[in-house]
């Protein structure tokens, strides 16, 4: 696929929310063009600060049109019960992970995607602010941010099928998570669910 194909295919369907700033388009385009990598290639040693919080990584599945290298996103649903159909001759099915639709903050898409039922995840979902809380952020007025978590660079094909793809995720750090949020200007519950939803 060509780099004008990928682009393309960001821009060319109908999303939930436009690209939010000028300049967006070509940061997320060079984003996976450039970084997208395949499980087993060697990390950069650069020295950025690690925005992460190492110890809650844990594994998710998404469709391969789904998937954005290092992209930062919020959980914007329960369990949903459903799993996509994986025929038998290509392996088991994702009965071990649970169904999820998130929002990929980049882009504005709103994507299922697919955690490990074994991840323990300190966020949890709150049906009034209509997505996973963030478990350090100190509530004001009623209000609670959502927990950003970012999906790493590397993945790989679910068992042999070439529809989904497996990969790790993380959440930020609350500072990396309230600069995003200053960043973009959001501070109030309406903001956040006009941004989200």
């Amino acid at each position: 696929m060509s780099n004008d194909d990928i682009v393309s295919g960001l821009t060319g369907g109908e999303s939930r929310r436009r690209f939010l700033r000028n300049g967006t388009l070509a940061a997320v385009g060079a984003s996976i063009v450039g970084s997208g990598r395949v499980a087993g290639q060697d990390e950069d040693d650069g020295d950025d600060e690690n925005i992460n919080v190492d110890d809650e990584v844990f594994k998710i599945g998404t469709f391969q049109n789904d998937f954005r290298p290092q992209a930062k996103f919020v959980i914007v649903s329960d369990v949903i019960d459903w799993t996509p159909d994986v025929p038998e001759n290509l392996g088991t099915s994702l009965n071990e992970y649970n169904t999820h639709m998130v929002v990929y903050l980049n882009t504005g898409e709103r994507v299922p995607m697919f955690i490990i039922e074994q991840a323990e995840l300190t966020a949890e979902y709150a049906s009034e602010q209509g997505y996973f809380v963030d478990p350090n952020d100190d509530a004001t007025d009623g209000f609670y941010q959502p927990q950003v978590y970012e999906t790493s660079n590397d993945y790989s094909l679910y068992e042999q099928t070439d529809r989904i793809v497996t990969l790790q995720a993380s959440p930020l750090e609350e500072d990396a998570e309230n600069h995003i949020f200053s960043g973009e200007g959001l501070d109030s519950r309406e903001e956040f669910q006009q941004f989200l939803f």
